[in-house]
């Protein structure tokens, strides 16, 4: 099969689900992590051969960060409002998964993701945004409480700092349950839109 040079480039979930959260966290902590290894993350000359792992630490340790932070997802997932818990609802006694697989919440988001993905490019360019920030803030929220401890291990703790690491979670734990209901909640709807779509295809009578 052959590549495109787009296929090399990372998705937009790779760069704020992943790559941003990792970025942030090797450059507060990677040189109290990474110190026992001789590896600095603050390396001022910047040159190509600086560059290259700073990228490969920041992208494993956004990896870690955004495995991790799925306890927050199950977590605001058990915490729906009512209108996601209808369109939920909805699509589930549609969507067809396979026999001993559960009708959770996750197994039927993913399943509704990936007709869209299937069936709608178009709106899948849109789903795959929310989705990126939703892990973004997810990743921020987990960052900002590891802040706490960490900041206190590796004796950089102060009472500001444990202040803007509590306001930090505040804030991006809000944003990020929004995201979570939104991005959710345009899933299940496009997937019922599209299911209508075709529905109402196949119900139109062929032209004379």
């Amino acid at each position: 099969m052959s590549q495109k040079p787009s296929d090399l480039l990372l998705s937009v979930i790779d760069f704020f689900g992943i790559l941003i959260p990792g970025a942030v966290f090797a450059f507060l902590y990677g040189d109290f992590l990474l110190g026992p290894l001789g590896v600095s993350m603050h390396n001022t000359s910047q040159t190509l051969a600086y560059w290259i792992p700073a990228f490969f630490v920041s992208y494993v340790f956004g990896h870690f960060l955004l495995g991790f932070s799925g306890l927050l997802k199950r977590l605001v997932a058990r915490l729906p409002s009512k209108e996601t818990e209808a369109y939920f609802n909805a699509v589930r006694d549609r969507v067809k998964l396979p026999p001993g697989i559960s009708q959770d919440r996750t197994n039927v988001f993913n399943s509704a993701f990936s007709y869209i993905r299937i069936h709608c490019p178009g709106a899948m360019a849109e789903l795959e945004r929310q989705d990126a920030e939703c892990k973004l803030f997810r990743s921020l929220t987990f960052l900002f409480t590891l802040d706490i401890p960490l900041s206190a291990l590796s004796g950089s703790f102060s009472l500001g700092r444990l202040l803007i690491s509590l306001v930090g979670v505040s804030l991006a734990a809000y944003r990020f349950r929004w995201l979570f209901t939104w991005t959710h909640r345009l899933t299940y709807d496009l997937y019922l839109q599209l299911q209508e779509s075709k529905r109402g295809e196949k119900q139109e009578p062929p032209a004379a």
